[in-house]
């Protein structure tokens, strides 16, 4: 039994250590990527970094459904797809309803006001007295001259007028003649020669005739020039007819009268005509024309012009009121489509850039960054849809550049990449464009390995130029090509070149400000650095030559060093050139600087020394 119990303990002990070799064995077998992810979520930076991308979302998602929500597309472009319209909706009618108004405005008369009232109420006194006035006189000689020129007065005249007096006192048919052609006179607008020729070639229906507070309604046409002398005697001799006035001598004396130095009777009032008209333009109703749904807004290769891009924005507006819920839905799957990015973007940086994973700054700069270069292309965007390939690739090639320069070309290309689908997404783009973008931010990263000097950010800019302009003429080659697909095709290539020169100046200007924010220092900082004038070097090389002299043999070694191991041959070069530095406080008590001089050593403890 003991020998027996002694075989089973064994094998239970073997048992129990085959099972924990098992475990030991499993553990290590365990995926790198799931253990990196254990080591992730135990990290104290982990909560930063799950703020840092709700925040991320939250404004990121905010920016693209409001940018998707706008029209974001312009007046005489080409369009890249067929729009139908998704419920039927109105739209004013702003040319028939124009058109409505502006025949009101026609309709409505010209207002005259009296230009005097004092002038009708003359010439009629004038008229009614005239017998009266010549009843006692022989011969014109007793006569003024003024009466004689009014009036043309004549022997025939006096003659005919005299046959009008009854007691002493204008006859009673002469007084009913003269009120009868006075009201023909008031009820007709003499106009000066320039409101005449206004009257004329103004659009309008009639004519509505102010005097003392009443409204006299007239038809068009009825206006008398006084600078026509031929026309103006017509019209008097026609209204004289109508008032039974005897034609002849006295016909002739009403005539003679009013034509003799004529005045105008009415004025226009425009105050009065316009306020009319405008009132008369408000008072119809805005017209509406509807479109049924599913009816073609614009078609695919079509030129876009002001009436579609009307209804464009009119059916925007109106499936949001109409359907919120299907309006929610979408605002849903873009929150959910930057919520992937960003979970992608954040597993990237967690797996492989220990860098960004340290740094909660880091991740919040990065994240700022994306976040304010998306912002910029939306708005530009919304506010000028043209330039919807200059704001796209400009915004993602700057993010590109940036991040080469704070970080690695991995690390920018990966970013960037995703940055471009955050910028399709926000701008509704079609996979094209995110081929455009990833190139350009591709190229970006490749020629921004090392900035040395300026010509290596102009060789960025002129070739990421080049890129985006042939990518993007061959991501819209599909269009059918019309004159206007090729013209709207070449100008979306130079919008997209332009970004990439625009990025490539930006980031030359803001360079130093990009070392000091990420904490890097980038070639040309290097060679800046390595340069003998540089106040440091110089109080070196005169405090303590031989030191000066010593850092540059070990700054030519280790830069020859270097590389040949592939490392960085000029930051090396500068280390080694600053790496003696703090020798020119005390450079007598270093051997290089002595010259066979007394050695301050001699004189001090070993321990001091």
């Amino acid at each position: 039994m003991p020998k027996e119990n002694g075989k089973s303990t064994g094998r239970g002990a073997n048992s129990r250590a085959a099972g924990r070799s098992r475990r030991r064995t499993g553990q290590k077998r365990q995926p790198a990527a799931i253990q990196l992810w254990h080591r992730a979520l135990r990290s104290p930076n982990f909560g930063w970094a799950c703020v840092t991308s709700l925040v991320f979302v939250l404004a990121v998602g905010s920016v693209s459904w409001w940018t998707r929500e706008q029209p974001l597309v312009a007046v005489g472009r080409v369009m890249d797809r067929t729009k139908l319209a998704r419920l039927e909706f109105e739209l004013p009618d702003l040319r028939s309803t124009e058109n409505a108004r502006q025949q009101a405005r026609n309709s409505t008369p010209r207002i005259y006001k009296a230009a005097s009232d004092a002038a009708l109420a003359q010439f009629k006194a004038e008229l009614t007295n005239l017998p009266k006035t010549l009843a006692d006189v022989s011969s014109l000689e007793e006569l003024s001259d003024d009466v004689r020129l009014k009036f043309a007065l004549t022997d025939d005249k006096l003659t005919a007028l005299k046959t009008q007096v009854e007691d002493g006192e204008p006859s009673a048919s002469w007084t009913e003649r003269i009120d009868r052609f006075m009201e023909s006179l008031t009820r007709t607008p003499m106009l000066s020669g320039a409101e005449w020729r206004d009257a004329n070639q103004a659009v309008y229906s009639g004519v509505k005739l102010m005097l003392d507070g009443e409204a006299i309604d007239r038809a068009k046409g009825e206006e008398i020039n006084v600078e026509d002398e031929t026309a103006l005697r017509d019209k008097l001799y026609n209204m004289c007819r109508a008032a039974l006035i005897p034609a002849g001598s006295l016909r002739d004396v009403v005539v003679d009268r009013l034509a003799y130095e004529p005045t105008p009777t009415y004025r226009f009032d425009a105050s009065a005509t316009r306020e009319r008209q405008d009132e008369a333009a408000d008072a119809v109703p805005t017209m509406f024309t509807t479109t049924p749904a599913s009816e073609v807004i614009f078609k695919r290769g079509q030129r876009l012009d002001a009436e579609q891009y009307a209804q464009y924005r009119a059916e925007l507006r109106r499936f949001r009121e109409a359907e919120p819920t299907a309006a929610w839905l979408d605002r849903a799957a873009v929150f959910a489509a930057v919520t992937a990015l960003t979970c992608t973007l954040a597993g990237y940086l967690a797996m492989f850039s220990p860098r960004v994973r340290r740094r909660p700054v880091r991740m919040i700069w990065i994240a700022v960054l994306l976040t304010l270069t998306l912002a910029a292309a939306c708005f530009i965007t919304v506010s000028s849809p043209t330039l919807i390939m200059l704001a796209a690739s400009g915004a993602t090639v700057f993010v590109a550049s940036i991040l080469v320069v704070a970080y690695d070309r991995r690390l920018a290309f990966a970013i960037s990449s995703m940055h471009a689908g955050l910028i399709c997404i926000a701008l509704n783009q079609p996979i094209g464009v995110y081929v455009v973008l990833v190139v350009g931010a591709g190229v970006a990263a490749a020629l921004l390995k090392e900035i040395r000097d300026r010509r290596a950010l102009i060789r960025m800019a002129m070739l990421t130029a080049l890129a985006l302009a042939v990518s993007t003429a061959a991501a819209t080659i599909d269009r059918p090509m019309t004159l206007e697909a090729f013209r709207t095709t070449l100008g979306d290539a130079g919008f997209a070149g332009s970004a990439g020169l625009i990025v490539g100046a930006v980031v030359w200007f803001i360079l130093p400000y990009i070392e000091r924010v990420f904490d890097i220092t980038t070639g040309m900082t290097l060679i800046e650095l390595r340069d003998p004038k540089q106040p440091l070097l110089r109080q070196l090389q005169q405090r303590a030559p031989g030191s000066y002299n010593h850092s540059l043999n070990v700054a030519s070694i280790a830069e020859t060093a270097a590389d040949a191991i592939g490392a960085d041959s000029l930051l090396t070069y500068v280390g080694a050139m600053y790496h003696d530095i703090g020798k020119m406080n005390k450079p007598e008590y270093f051997v290089e600087n002595q010259s066979g001089g007394p050695n301050k050593h001699d004189k001090l403890s070993p321990a001091m020394s």
